[in-house]
């Protein structure tokens, strides 16, 4: 059994506890609204503490929410802080999920279990002889999620360091005199339920940290603005937008205004949502799978609309306006590499010719996109019936994409080929295109 495992166990053995569905009442009545206003490092970067306890919460309970026995979402800041300042009350009725492990009931297999129940199954309930490769996995990942719960308060890191140093400091390392009295006071108010006192105390401690957090270069309004871009949903939105855009255009072409209206509509808050990413991450959003595809799609759905002003018009809007929103539901559904916001790789900063070369590459790529959209439509639409005479439009529109990528993706391959001898002394010498 793994250090990590006995000294939970201590924590267990030692503190008599009884299980209990139901989160404190007092946690009802406290305002967490004040810690909007902080951030936490965390991967290198600072994090604003909602989002942080957030995904705090999901890798505790396996989903984005954790309720108690009478149904009451529990908001994930008061998670976090129940596990930082109480840990002990906090396995009494915080829930992990249980995972198919030897000995469980069927109840506890498909759902979830009280954490005390789930250390007193690893001190109890399992016999290494009846584990195999898969138990023992999730027997790690089930001592994984405890670890969380119960040694919160030796990884959030609140405070940075005075020293200057680059890692900030947890609540367990530091020592400040101006908030130890006020942390002491809010610990034994969150501790005996006093809700008063714990939402006097948090605001102060708040007040104090944000100061502390501004001096060390963190600015509040960057903080939340990036917990609105993470609670709007800003591209999901977008979507919607795109798709009553192809839809009414494919169905209803001469309701034009009324497309070009939903079309405006859906690049102004897809580029609102990039230029919200740019400043939040103070980079342009192009460096991984995920930008790359929000942006390729903005530069789609900016064509489309460009060259929507034909006679032509509502088909060119209809396929640009799908490739966009098809481009973002894949982006944001199916959890691509980069969608969590992230720190800019050293390379890729290296010098500003790669983002030239990005941007320039990925508009070669949304114009091949929009020529094949039309080069389709132009085939579905020969295949119904329509003339050649009514298609030269937009047949002539296809050969003229195909000439402008010529020239946008030779460029974008020689910038890449100079930012290659910048970044690492040679030549792009393994490029097919």
């Amino acid at each position: 059994m793994s250090v990590l495992v006995r000294t939970m166990l201590m924590v267990l053995l030692l503190v008599p506890w009884a299980a209990a569905d139901d989160a404190p009442q007092f946690l009802r009545e406290v305002d967490w609204k004040p810690l909007n206003a902080l951030g936490v490092q965390h991967s290198g970067r600072v994090v604003p503490l909602a989002i942080y306890a957030d995904a705090f919460v999901h890798d505790l309970h396996g989903r984005s929410g954790m309720r108690d026995g009478s149904g009451w979402r529990v908001p994930a800041p008061l998670v976090l802080l129940e596990a930082i300042f109480d840990p002990e009350r906090a396995v009494e009725w915080c829930r992990v999920p249980a995972g198919d492990l030897p000995g469980l009931g069927v109840q506890e297999r498909l759902g979830t279990l009280p954490a005390g129940e789930a250390l007193e199954y690893l001190a109890f309930g399992t016999r290494s002889t009846e584990l195999d490769a898969k138990a023992t996995q999730e027997l790690a990942v089930l001592e994984a999620r405890l670890a969380l719960l119960v040694f919160a308060i030796e990884e959030v890191r609140l405070l940075p360091d005075e020293q200057g140093g680059i890692e900030w400091l947890t609540l367990a390392q530091f020592s400040d005199p101006d908030l130890d009295e006020l942390i002491d006071r809010f610990a034994i108010a969150w501790r005996v339920g006093d809700a008063p006192t714990v939402n006097q105390a948090m605001a102060d401690i708040a007040r104090r940290l944000s100061i502390r957090q501004s001096e060390a270069g963190v600015h509040e309004g960057i903080l939340r603005l990036e917990l609105l871009l993470t609670r709007l949903q800003l591209l999901s939105i977008v979507v919607v937008l795109y798709a009553l855009a192809c839809g009414l255009a494919l169905l209803w072409s001469s309701w034009r205004r009324l497309i070009v209206g939903l079309l405006c509509s859906a690049l102004a808050v897809h580029l609102l949502a990039v230029i919200a990413r740019a400043v939040v991450m103070d980079r342009l959003p192009i460096q991984n799978h995920y930008e790359s595809m929000i942006a390729a799609a903005a530069m789609v759905g900016g064509a489309a609309l460009l060259y929507g002003r034909r006679k032509d018009g509502p088909t060119i809007h209809a396929v640009g306006a799908g490739i966009a929103a098809c481009l973002i539901a894949a982006a944001e559904w199916l959890e691509l590499p980069g969608r969590v916001l992230e720190l800019e790789a050293g390379i890729l900063s290296s010098t500003a010719i790669l983002k030239y070369h990005v941007l320039t590459i990925l508009a070669g790529y949304a114009l091949i996109m929009l020529g094949a959209g039309i080069g389709g439509a132009v085939l579905v639409r020969r295949a119904r019936g329509a003339t050649l005479d009514r298609l030269s439009g937009l047949h002539r529109l296809q050969v003229n994409l195909g000439y402008s990528v010529f020239w946008v993706l030779g460029i974008g391959i020689l910038l890449g080929a100079i930012w290659a001898d910048r970044a690492w002394g040679r030549w792009l010498a393994f490029d097919p295109k």
